[in-house]
């Protein structure tokens, strides 16, 4: 779950990188992040398999850390 110190700023950045999401992606982020499930499960909930359980979760961190890391700053 989200940390109980998390301030106001943290939360409205978290809910608009899983708003950059497309669904299924988001589904797999919070049932997998948030309600602890495997990916086994998650692709049984979904009706999906399992490698694409974990794909949706690879791309949806990828797209996530985008988001939410500041780019670099370039010298």
């Amino acid at each position: 779950g989200a940390p109980e110190h998390a301030g106001t700023g943290d939360a409205q950045r978290l809910v608009h990188a899983l708003g950059v999401l497309k669904e299924p992606e988001r589904q797999v982020v919070l049932l997998h992040d948030l309600d602890g499930l495997q990916h086994a499960e998650i692709a049984r909930f979904l009706g999906i398999t399992e490698t694409n359980s974990r794909q949706l979760l690879f791309v949806a961190r990828r797209k996530m850390r985008a988001v939410l890391q500041p780019e670099e700053a370039t010298p």
